[in-house]
């Protein structure tokens, strides 16, 4: 019923004299939306759609529900998604019509038909569809094609499913993501960070601890500490992380002393004291719970299944933007999303055709969309999500480098005496948010720049401004970091300010994103001489295939069994190098 449902979608594109595109719209009647409801077209609220179906037309529609798409592109995507149904259904569907070719409109076809798809195998599924189901058709359109036809089959009350409109009772789309999950409880965060940010505007630190440790959300709704204590899904990037700050809730303790106006924030009240706080519950607390959520989808991707893995990596957006964002994601808020918004004003990084938003909010969504995608396939697809979640890192990791460099800037322009508190404590917040990965590429430069962001500095020299710069760019590469994406500092002329360049790509490096999680050393180790072993005893392995370099076992994941790769995961959380290259097809394990 739903593939069919989408077939009569698609021949409404061809019917239409305008771009169809409004069977997009969720307010739509007879929406592509409504595909997906239990009996389709027949409305139903959006905690009732069949999730297989919802899903495959999210994947393939919702990247068309942001505007500029056309009507061919819309056409085909019709048919990805019933072709995602058609095997997602397993035997009993392959009687059905395959994808390929994809169908245009009859008018289009060369040479034309008469018809509203070219393809009359389609026509014919979607006649039986509309005669069976709505009651619609007649012998001549069967004949035509020569579709079979019998008419007893016609519903006698399909009229009563026609013109409905979907019941929505959930978020379906935040900053142009489709969630497939409901995500109405992670999206309120930035409404508890205003809360905590407006309890000290008011000067009530009682009122703001008591948001921070209890909650002012709905019930269901877990306060934000609890959020912000070590995450459940301890991954390598948190452990650099605790090892830097000496503690693994050190989010917690650098919020409750900003609360507090303990230690470095003594002296902090009202606008400087709110901001300083959401700052650091936001860059120091949040930016981590996001990597938590999305590591533990990955986990449950290959433990659980895609269901139980989709919650997870739908919250990590709804952390990522907040409700304030609105489906566009134009809208402002107090998140992680609006904080790229604001420096790539300062660095020329936005995009003018998208209201001046953060370019790399926009990579953020497509690899979201990417990642849910492989989550969706399972099985080996789970690392290719993994691969994706280290290139959300990476994007996460540019506004925080370009708060950075700011504050570096900063610190050159003032003269004289300290600077005021809060402009020293949110280059502070900044630093310390990005100075853990720093410091795993290279010691030297996170040294360099927590010297130079220490409180009570007055002017520092541009020539060491400058130093300081390219020594942080060249972290790029290592972060897997472009330097396109984090661009220059622009003074208000709009030009670059003196050392404050950004730096060149090199066209001919390839990006190899590459997780590093060292867990349970001596399990390692015997898991890396076992897989060693296992590859040799196939009888098409040679030792230099199994063995290679001296720092890694190689394996294909398409070589891997199932239960050895589930191993490996489990036994080790994750005890090895997953290499993830942009430019091969092929994804690595080794340990």
């Amino acid at each position: 019923q739903h593939m069919a449902c989408l077939l009569d979608t698609a021949e409404k594109q061809c019917s239409s004299d305008g771009s169809g595109l409004e069977v997009l719209s969720w307010t739509q009647a007879e929406s592509v939306w409504m595909c997906c409801c239990p009996l389709p077209y027949q409305s139903c609220d959006w905690s009732g759609l069949v999730q297989p179906c919802y899903a495959a037309v999210v994947e393939h529609l919702g990247p068309l529900t942001g505007g500029g798409s056309t009507q061919s592109e819309l056409l085909v995507a019709l048919q990805r998604a019933r072709a995602d149904l058609r095997r997602t259904g397993g035997e009993p569907c392959q009687v059905l019509a395959e994808e390929l070719p994809h169908s245009r409109c009859g008018f289009e076809a060369s040479p034309q038909v008469d018809r509203p798809l070219e393809r009359s195998d389609l026509m014919c599924e979607m006649l039986a569809w509309q005669m069976e189901e709505l009651g619609d058709g007649d012998s001549t359109e069967f004949k035509r094609i020569d579709c079979p036809y019998t008419e007893d089959s016609r519903a006698r009350d399909g009229e009563a499913r026609k013109e409905q409109v979907m019941e929505l009772d959930a978020i379906v789309r935040l900053a142009g993501y489709m969630p497939l999950t409901d995500i109405s409880v992670e999206a309120t965060l930035d409404e508890e960070l205003a809360g905590l940010s407006n309890a000290l505007l008011s000067g009530n630190v009682e009122g703001a601890w008591q948001v921070y440790s209890q909650g002012a959300r709905s019930a269901e709704a877990p306060a934000l500490q609890s959020l912000l204590l070590p995450p459940r899904h301890s991954n390598g990037i948190f452990w650099q992380y605790e090892l830097y700050h000496n503690t693994s809730s050190y989010a917690d303790a650098f919020v409750t002393a900003a609360i507090n106006r303990s230690g470095i924030f003594t002296g902090l009240e009202g606008e400087e004291h709110a901001e300083v706080v959401s700052q650091v519950a936001l860059l120091l607390g949040v930016w981590m719970l996001v990597i938590d959520r999305l590591e533990a989808a990955v986990d449950s991707c290959l433990h659980d299944g895609f269901w139980h893995a989709a919650p997870l990596w739908d919250g990590a957006w709804a952390f990522i933007v907040g409700a304030d964002a609105g489906q566009e994601g134009i809208d402002g808020g107090r998140s992680l999303w609006e904080f790229s918004n604001v420096q790539c004003r300062y660095f020329g990084t936005c995009t003018p055709q998208l209201g001046e938003r953060s370019s790399v909010n926009w990579d953020l969504l497509d690899l979201f969309r990417q990642g849910m995608a492989h989550l969706r396939r399972g099985d080996h697809h789970c690392f290719e999500a993994l691969c994706v979640l280290d290139s959300i890192i990476a994007k996460m990791m540019v506004p925080l480098i370009q708060s950075l460099l700011r504050e570096v800037q900063l610190r050159g322009e003032i003269e004289g005496a300290a600077p005021r508190p809060a402009s020293a404590l949110t280059g502070w917040v900044s630093a310390s948010s990005a100075l853990p990965l720093l410091a795993r590429c290279n010691s030297s430069v996170a040294e360099a720049v927590a010297r130079h962001l220490e409180f009570n500095w007055g002017s520092r020299p541009l020539r060491e401004v400058q130093e300081l710069v390219t020594a942080v760019q060249s972290t790029y590469s290592c972060l897997g970091v472009l330097c396109g994406d984090v661009g220059g500092l622009l003074g208000v002329d709009g030009q670059y300010l003196p050392g404050m360049k950004p730096c060149d790509d090199d066209p001919e490096d390839t990006i190899v994103y590459q997780t590093v999680v060292q867990r349970f050393g001596g399990v390692a180790v015997a898991l890396a001489v076992f897989s060693v072993v296992l590859c040799l005893s196939r009888a098409t392995a040679s030792s230099a295939a199994c063995i290679g370099a001296p720092s890694q076992s190689l394996m294909t994941l398409r070589e891997v069994p199932s239960r050895l790769t589930r191993t490996l995961w489990y036994w080790g959380r994750r005890p090895v190098t997953l290499q993830c290259s942009e430019s091969s097809a092929t994804r690595v394990i080794g340990v």
